[in-house]
């Protein structure tokens, strides 16, 4: 069964092009200072060390915990079931989908866009995420990213993974909301409705201005004819 596992866990690191990757019982660990870039399914990913994880479009990972100094990207058209972050280290989320994303220890994230379903952070953790027309009620967080997509998640707090989280009624400090321009569709359909509003406008005035010298005229005339 070893030898059988063996030859399953190098077929596993060649097809998805982890260097410096040990695959053992389904569970790849990578460490070091190794990058990789994975667009595959994957049941277990720990990270280590300064290692740094992409996680493209095709990548399907189940459980995915960053240690120490490691880093994470998540890009459009990933897919994550649980990630969970330690120590110092950093994730980057660019787009994918999350059901559940911790962030315990002094561990940070920058979050830009994604399906999230459910945030827990500690208190030491530090969060920043990028959007507008945020909106906090019923313990959950709304808004919308810079391309306009909205979103909206569960925001719970707790110290350390796993744990039962309790549901936030107000926004924690470490969670820094950072107003982002609007997109310039949005900017283009306010210009256009200002201008729709502008014409209409003159439209009306230019009516109005023509009914009163309309008046003005009859008026005149029934006042030549009397006299």
């Amino acid at each position: 069964m070893r030898c059988y596992l063996t030859i399953f866990a190098l077929a596993l690191s060649a097809y998805t092009g982890i260097g410096n990757a040990t695959i053992i019982d389904f569970e790849t660990r990578i460490d070091g200072n190794t990058v990789v870039s994975i667009d595959a399914t994957h049941s277990r990913i720990n990270l280590y060390d300064e290692s740094h994880l992409n996680a493209l479009s095709g990548a399907d990972i189940s459980y995915l915990s960053s240690f120490n100094e490691s880093s994470t990207t998540l890009y459009e058209g990933s897919e994550v079931s649980y990630l969970t972050t330690f120590d110092t280290s950093r994730t980057e989320v660019l787009g994918g989908a999350l059901s559940y994303l911790g962030i315990f220890g002094n561990s940070t994230a920058d979050i830009r866009k994604g399906e999230i379903s459910a945030l827990t952070l500690s208190q030491s953790s530090s969060i920043a995420l990028y959007g507008y027309d945020f909106s906090f009620s019923g313990s959950r967080l709304s808004g919308r990213w810079s391309d306009g997509t909205a979103f909206s998640f569960w925001l719970n707090s707790a110290e350390t993974w796993p744990a039962i989280p309790i549901l936030l009624d107000a926004l924690p400090s470490n969670l820094t909301l950072h107003p982002v321009p609007l997109p310039a569709t949005v900017w283009l359909l306010i210009c256009g409705l200002l201008l729709l509003v502008l014409v209409n406008r003159n439209v009306l005035t230019r009516s109005v201005r023509a009914a009163w010298s309309r008046e003005t005229t009859c008026t005149a005339l029934v006042c030549h004819t009397i006299n």
